[in-house]
């Protein structure tokens, strides 16, 4: 058998370090990817389905790595089988409590991105605030608007963007001549409507 070319050889390799990790977390019947309360014969069908998917010597050629994160799935499906398949399981149709969640450490590349992001926020708040000090009100809300793309919950865009807006507002017309018309005439007619009443 030749070996895979590296690129592939790593590809491999991290996704099923990923798929570890994150089966790792699951509940018997979720690593199984059935229903809690699956039928005898749907647990033993998924099992076999999973454990050909995961089986080690299909994993020889990526390495001692893929090989050894195939085999730490194939026990993980073993265990999540072997629970669903206890006749404890059966007489009871509750759940088990779900364990208490710990936050996880943020991996180095989510730190890289929100790094990244970050960076990004505050240079187009700068250039946003380089235009409103600059007169360009349309460009400082073009920016500010760009950044709530980014963050949406970002407070000083978003007050930016009001003050802006409020600036940007036309100034309410004076009334005009037709309205003034009709007020007048609206008076006039209310004042002869009354006196005829009252007269």
């Amino acid at each position: 058998m030749h070996a895979r070319r590296p690129e592939f050889k790593d590809l491999v390799e991290r996704a099923l370090q990923r798929e570890v990790a994150a089966r790792r977390e699951l509940r018997p019947h979720a690593q199984l990817a059935i229903a809690p309360n699956a039928s005898p014969p749907a647990v033993e069908e998924a099992y076999q389905r999973l454990r050909a998917r995961y089986e080690s010597a299909s994993f020889a050629e990526y390495g001692p790595v893929a090989v050894a994160a195939a085999e730490s799935i194939s026990e993980l499906l073993r265990v999540a089988y072997e629970a669903m398949r206890q006749p404890a399981r059966a007489q009871t149709n509750e759940a088990p409590a779900l364990p208490k969640l710990q936050p996880k450490p943020r991996g180095d590349e989510t730190c890289r991105a929100l790094e990244t992001l970050r960076g990004a926020i505050e240079r187009r708040l700068t250039e946003a605030v380089g235009h409103r000090a600059a007169g360009r009100a349309q460009d400082a809300i073009r920016v500010f608007e760009s950044v709530l793309v980014l963050d949406r919950q970002n407070l000083i865009a978003r007050e930016a963007l009001r003050e802006l807006r409020a600036q940007m507002q036309p100034p309410k017309p004076p009334p005009t001549l037709s309205r003034l018309l009709g007020r007048l005439f609206r008076r006039r007619v209310e004042g002869a409507t009354a006196r005829g009443v009252g007269g």
